[in-house]
């Protein structure tokens, strides 16, 4: 496992000491593994002591097993674009590109959430009388993507691609629903004013975003984490969003096995009307 992986493994354990040195390590690996223990701990704004321990969380022995890993997952990183394709690229490169990414991105984000947390997460969608729905922008297709679905198995759920709309719909929320945010960043300003309403209100949820810990994974109460994997520079979201959509199919299917039989034939009735509306 990649120290990059066991940091994001790790983050929902991390005080407000270790997030600081995270960052450190993740944003500043090549200046990390020159650094003694005394100098990272002033370069991170801590201490030795803090940084021995981070070290310990994260399941290394030492500081020296720590730089190794560093040194060898940093060689394994190709050099690429902000774009994530050159301008030079063929087809058939864009291609393999792209298989390579989501491959990467769905394996990362298995690695990252134990079926236990996921089935704790489907248990409390299955139970919520209501569940709503929030995202915006990339993240709040992902979330359309995953009411339409629920809708043509008979799920009760609330999604409007407006946001505020959707906090509007938090206000009404009560303590029998339960809502999924879908922000990679967790950092929405839109979506964390509906899930801190949410909160007020005491409404139980799930908050799927990216492994670093965030003002939104701190307010739901079961964080789905998404690999740490995107630019602060990119053409789009990409990785993000094939993460999310692949957790969210994942809620999805652990929702439908709840009742298989009227699952099924939900799906026949919604399809034969859709085709009726087609003719």
């Amino acid at each position: 496992m990649s120290y990059r992986l066991r940091i994001q493994e790790n983050a929902g354990n991390f005080t407000k000491t270790d997030e600081k040195i995270a960052h450190y390590f993740l944003k500043h690996p090549q200046e990390a593994v020159l650094l003694s223990v005394g100098e990272l701990g002033a370069a991170t704004k801590t201490s030795p002591t803090a940084i021995m321990r981070f070290v310990k969380k994260i399941n290394y022995e030492g500081l020296n097993e720590l730089r190794i890993a560093i040194a060898q997952g940093e060689k394994e990183i190709q050099p690429e674009s902000t774009l994530i394709v050159e301008k030079t690229d063929s087809v058939s490169a864009v291609k393999s590109t792209m298989v390579n990414l989501i491959c990467d991105s769905a394996g990362t984000t298995g690695a990252l959430n134990a079926d236990a947390l996921l089935e704790k997460a489907i248990k409390m969608i299955r139970e919520a009388d209501t569940l709503y729905l929030f995202g915006v922008g990339a993240s709040g297709i992902v979330a359309e993507d995953l009411y339409h679905k629920l809708v043509r198995i008979n799920k009760r759920c609330m999604f409007d691609v407006k946001s505020n709309v959707q906090t509007m719909y938090s206000v009404h929320a009560t303590k029998k629903d339960a809502y999924i945010a879908f922000s990679y960043s967790g950092e929405s300003h839109e979506v964390n004013a509906a899930v801190a309403e949410c909160k007020e209100n005491g409404v139980p949820g799930i908050a799927v975003s990216g492994a670093v810990a965030s003002s939104l994974s701190k307010l739901a109460d079961i964080w789905i984490k998404l690999p740490s994997m995107e630019k602060d520079l990119r053409i789009g979201a990409i990785q993000s969003r094939y993460a999310s959509l692949m957790i969210s199919d994942i809620l999805f299917l652990g929702i439908a096995q709840a009742n298989y039989e009227e699952m099924e034939e939900n799906l026949k009735r919604t399809r034969q009307i859709v085709k009726q509306l087609n003719k």
